[in-house]
């Protein structure tokens, strides 16, 4: 855009240029964040707040609103907990494709997890894989890239490992959330792999993920659940 429009002189876009590796989401993505970019949980959690805390709120106040956001919060973790464990019991997981590796992901992901891994798999069906080197490596190319809008990517470079055990696509998916990429999944497909390997597992993500807890806390959960809330359980002296 500087070059095209004669900018050069324009001291704001050169010097924004030049720091660009400090904001340009595509310098970052192997930078694991959990899809988050760097503002994104701060902008999050004001607006949460702000559902909460009235503008000019005397102090007391803000702490009773607080206390019962984090009630919330914690209710709504208790949900998603029982709503992961009810699939598991009584089989509402709906398979998209009912291939090995789906199957496979149902059993370790939470429900929401499972949820966005069918989502990559459903996009994965609109890339064909072109075989670089067999089981080394493999190019995944969208079916309609010669329509897409010019901008767009439309080819992506998938390397293995020689134990295939290990998928890196140049997407950057995988390293920036945490979740397999579709194009990684269609090369797992084309290997007819029956499990997601275990590097591309991360137990944030599974029903596993509260074993790294201290185990009085989850004793205390169980028997418990979330804690109560109560607008009188903090008294506070100003």
């Amino acid at each position: 855009m500087i070059e095209k429009y004669g900018l050069q002189t324009n001291a704001f876009l050169t010097q924004l240029y030049e720091v660009r590796g400090k904001w340009v989401k595509s310098y970052f993505m192997g930078v694991f964040c959990a899809k988050m970019t760097s503002m994104q949980r701060s902008e999050s959690a004001n607006h949460l707040l702000k559902g909460y805390v009235p503008p000019g709120c005397p102090m007391h106040l803000f702490i009773r609103q607080y206390e019962k956001m984090q009630f919330d919060d914690n209710s709504e973790e208790s949900y998603q907990e029982k709503r992961t464990k009810l699939v598991v019991t009584c089989g509402g997981i709906v398979l998209k494709q009912n291939i090995p590796v789906e199957v496979h992901a149902s059993q370790v992901y939470t429900r929401t997890m499972f949820e966005k891994f069918g989502e990559a798999l459903y996009v994965c069906g609109s890339y064909d894989l072109v075989e670089v080197k067999p089981q080394l490596e493999y190019i995944a190319r969208h079916i309609k890239f010669q329509s897409r809008e010019k901008w767009c990517k439309n080819e992506f470079v998938i390397s293995v490992s020689e134990t295939i055990d290990e998928f890196r696509c140049e997407c950057g998916t995988f390293e920036h959330y945490g979740m397999v990429c579709s194009h990684a999944l269609k090369v797992m497909i084309h290997l007819k792999l029956h499990e997601l390997p275990p590097k591309h597992v991360l137990k944030r993500w599974t029903r596993d993920a509260r074993d790294i807890l201290l185990p009085e806390y989850l004793r205390y959960q169980k028997d418990h659940g979330p804690l109560k809330y109560s607008s009188r359980r903090l008294s506070i002296s100003l």
